[in-house]
């Protein structure tokens, strides 16, 4: 959600579809996502919400300023030879951990994680 109105749209819709007590998943795939050094990447970023009442604008929620940006391991593709490639399009650990094509250049995408600020800088640099 791009503001706080698209927010409260979104949380009154889940609320009317699911029920309070439902939990929910909320995704929608990005086709042409944001792409540090040519690889695909997704933001971990950490919440604490402390009251989440019927009406939207009961929801009251602080967001930690850092956070993780984890990387796919290859240079990101819509070519449907790279649909089902993982390391292509998800960001898991787990499955970019075993890509044999992946390296670890020290502070490159291919390393892992970095934090939330090291993007910020990267972004900042216009790279």
């Amino acid at each position: 959600c791009s503001g706080r109105s698209e927010l409260e749209a979104a949380v009154s819709q889940l609320l009317e579809s699911f029920g309070a007590s439902s939990p929910a998943v909320v995704s929608q795939y990005v086709q042409r996502p944001l792409l540090v050094e040519g690889k695909k990447v997704d933001l971990r970023l950490y919440a604490l919400v402390t009251s989440f009442g019927q009406e939207p604008s009961e929801l009251r929620a602080y967001l930690y300023t850092e956070g993780l940006v984890r990387f796919c391991s290859e240079a990101f593709s819509l070519d449907p030879a790279e649909l089902c490639n993982g390391c292509v399009h998800l960001t898991n650990n787990e499955v970019n951990a075993k890509n044999a094509k992946a390296t670890n250049r020290p502070g490159s995408a291919n390393c892992g994680n970095w934090r939330l600020s090291k993007l910020l800088a990267w972004l900042k640099r216009g790279q």
